[in-house]
């Protein structure tokens, strides 16, 4: 199996004051994303999970060693080229949509921008019912959507690009408990449907059990504990994970 992305030895510093010392978002970090499988970003606060997806979006440059997205170094493609690569989803990604254009308008852009050769009011047609939308939405503005509706909205703009990695930085936690296992397994079906790798950071464990095939524990942004998720999470071998376990109570699929 080939890895979509690779993190080879990445040190990101950081500085709290502007002539403080250094310290270590991420220390001499290593790790493999299986194209296919995939995988849970866990960890406490400041542990570097947010920094790490950034430095795979290419948002920012390592200190030392580097990400390699299907080989090349991340910060060397363009932004047309990331793009199409890879897309992210944020926590309050709904909010980035622009009050004042209808959902058409909002999935053909990345379409126009990227220069694809879809047709966009036929893909936009398609992203929807992907995303388990009805296409009688696309008229429709934000304000004229619920919260579950205008995620999806957004996880379709993001895949519209047709990426082969998708990044969500903690992508469920504004969703109630309803519509939040609704939309990760539709996350699951359309993620297979496009053949698209999914990171996800998350402090819900029940969710990373249910859409992820791997796991990899952060903690001062080392990775202290990687494997598959039916392993890692029913038998943790480092104590951060088994004190992760134990604040989450009982995690189910």
């Amino acid at each position: 199996m080939s890895a979509i992305v690779v993190a080879d030895g990445v040190t990101v510093h950081y500085r709290r004051r502007r002539w403080g010392p250094r310290n270590s978002a991420l220390d001499t970090l290593y790790l493999r994303v299986e194209q296919h499988r995939h995988l849970a970003l866990i960890g406490p606060s400041g542990a570097g999970k947010s920094t790490l997806v950034r430095a795979m979006l290419g948002l920012i440059r390592p200190d030392t060693g580097q990400i390699l997205l299907f080989g090349q170094p991340v910060d060397t493609l363009s932004r047309v080229e990331r793009a199409r690569l890879v897309q992210a989803v944020s926590q309050h990604a709904s909010g980035s949509l622009s009050p004042r254009f209808p959902v058409a308008r909002t999935l053909a852009e990345p379409i126009h921008a990227l220069g694809l050769p879809d047709d966009p009011v036929t893909r936009s047609t398609e992203l929807l019912e992907l995303v388990g939308l009805d296409a009688g939405l696309l008229n429709r503005r934000p304000a004229e959507l619920s919260g579950g509706q205008r995620q999806r909205v957004v996880i379709a703009r993001a895949l519209a690009a047709r990426p082969a990695l998708l990044i969500g930085d903690e992508m469920f936690s504004a969703l109630d408990a309803g519509s939040r296992l609704s939309v990760v397994d539709m996350l699951a079906r359309v993620a297979d449907t496009e053949r698209t790798t999914i990171v996800l950071v998350s402090h819900d464990l029940g969710v990373a059990r249910r859409l992820c095939d791997d796991v990899a524990v952060l903690d001062g942004g080392r990775i202290v504990e990687h494997g598959p998720c039916e392993k890692v999470l029913a038998r943790p071998t480092h104590p951060l994970t088994r004190s992760l376990l134990d604040a989450a109570g009982p995690v189910t699929a």
